[in-house]
């Protein structure tokens, strides 16, 4: 299976159509990170191309169901077509999406600017976890069935991954709103663990 996205329209749009939304003429200064995480309008300017190949048919199927903002495009299983003559749910087939990033967004697509792996040794077994049930209810289980947690927080965002500031936090957590000016709108007032 191979997913590439692209995007199809320019940031000229998305600050064309940012204006547009003013009285005043004067230039958006909005990044388009920004844009897109307090979902303003004009972020349905913006077009994506999602081609998905090999993908199965029952997830293609499901993602049609996704229809405002976005257009569909599946390859055909029709025998006459060249389809294979015995087709099922898991048959693999092409998939084309063109859709507008609030669509993206509304489906559950969150913005992330920095993605992180997890090793599978890092996992810890539901039978392991069973297992020790009676342990963590009694908080009797330790460090040397479960890994110490280290905390970090982003101290200084920047919109390149590479310039953010994180710092470990080993006292107490206080949750608060101060942080909701630095936070995209659908964020605020949340906290993410």
């Amino acid at each position: 299976m191979k997913v590439t996205a692209y995007r199809i329209t320019g940031t000229d749009l998305l600050r064309t159509t940012c204006e547009s939304t003013m009285h005043s003429p004067t230039e958006s200064k909005m990044t388009r990170l920004g844009i897109y995480n307090c979902e303003h309008s004009p972020i349905r300017s913006q077009m994506f191309t999602i081609k998905m190949e090999g993908i199965p048919s029952f997830v293609s199927v499901h993602l049609v169901r996704h229809n405002v903002g976005v257009q569909h495009f599946v390859q055909t299983m029709r025998n006459d077509r060249g389809a294979e003559d015995v087709a099922n749910r898991n048959t693999p087939v092409n998939h084309t999406m063109i859709a507008n990033a609030q669509a993206i967004i509304d489906d559950g697509a969150l913005l992330y600017d920095q993605i992180l792996f997890v090793g599978n040794s890092a996992l810890i077994d539901f039978d392991t976890i069973a297992s020790s049930y009676e342990q963590v209810l009694d908080e009797t289980i330790g460090n040397d069935v479960f890994p110490t947690i280290d905390i970090e927080y982003l101290d200084t965002y920047d919109s390149d991954p590479l310039d953010q500031v994180w710092l470990a936090y080993d006292e107490e957590i206080t949750l608060g709103t101060d942080h909701n000016s630095k936070m995209a709108c659908f964020m605020q007032n949340q906290m993410v663990l």
